[in-house]
């Protein structure tokens, strides 16, 4: 078995021990949903290097370790941030950061939720560990992800539409679907709302009748975050329908992303399969 910590918010804490890790929407190619994580090893510092980078976009919060434990074979991706994460399995994250030099800037990626019952700690620690800055940085093309070009920084706009437009000529051209869902996530992450002309607008929508699950997923969480409340009728005809479960929990992340957890109540249970009550159910027991 292999020892993972997740970093999270203290306030998470309650929410972990009843209900595990879930997965949250990252920001890489093929991978659009994980729980991020380290691999466990003596090194406290290599271990928890991420605290003060986590706790810089998290408002100041305090932030706590979740130590998990997973089976030495379960798949996981790892590497550097920076570079292209490797598909391996856990034991090989694990022998791959001992193995490092240079240990920063490594991290893994589990694209499954973590239950409770793998859950072994949950502790305190100092809130200076860490970087904030990764070395060289200066030496890259600068992220645009809204981990790396937080909002209101100098440009941050102007860099993000010039971004955008040149995704939504990718987009037009595009006809492979890893490609199209990667150009999805990256107009995703972008995060400019409200930005796009009725023709691009338009050509999202299409994509959400894909018969590609993960290209559904991306549009879905595109035009959310474009549109806010504009889709709130086809997201509820989402949950309703016949899609697989992750299309339809990424229809219910998306409600609530709008209009908040009591949106959750105004479902129509009546109107759902087993499977999805099942799942909304969960998200009552979150609150």
């Amino acid at each position: 078995m292999s020892i993972f910590v997740h970093l999270t918010e203290e306030r998470n804490k309650n929410k972990i021990i009843q209900n595990g890790i879930k997965t949250s929407k990252i920001h890489y190619e093929n991978i659009p949903k994980g729980v991020f994580c380290m691999p466990v090893i003596n090194d406290f510092y290599a271990t928890h290097q991420w605290l003060r980078e986590i706790k810089q976009y998290n408002s100041g919060n305090e932030i706590i370790a979740v130590y998990f434990r997973i089976p030495d074979d379960d798949e996981v991706y790892y590497g550097k941030y920076t570079e292209k994460m490797i598909m391996g399995l856990s034991k090989e994250a694990h022998k791959t950061f001992l193995s490092l030099e240079d240990k920063m800037g490594f991290q893994t990626i589990i694209e499954r939720k973590i239950s409770s019952k793998e859950i072994i700690r949950i502790k305190n620690l100092p809130q200076v560990i860490g970087w904030r800055h990764y070395p060289k940085s200066h030496e890259r093309k600068r992220c645009l992800c809204p981990a790396c070009l937080l909002k209101g920084s100098y440009k941050s706009t102007a860099l993000k539409e010039l971004e955008q437009e040149s995704l939504f000529k990718e987009l037009i051209k595009a006809t492979d679907n890893d490609k199209i869902k990667s150009i999805l996530w990256k107009i995703d992450d972008l995060g400019l709302r409200g930005e796009i002309g009725s023709k691009e607008e338009k050509l999202i929508n299409e994509y959400l009748n894909s018969n590609d699950d993960g290209i559904r997923t991306a549009a879905i969480n595109c035009l959310t975050t474009l549109y806010r409340g504009n889709y709130k009728d086809k997201f509820l005809e989402i949950i309703y329908g016949k899609d697989s479960i992750d299309v339809i929990e990424t229809a219910i992340d998306s409600l609530i992303r709008i209009y908040n957890d009591t949106i959750v109540e105004e479902i129509d249970l009546s109107k759902c399969n087993e499977e999805t009550i099942r799942l909304i159910n969960e998200y009552k027991d979150l609150d």
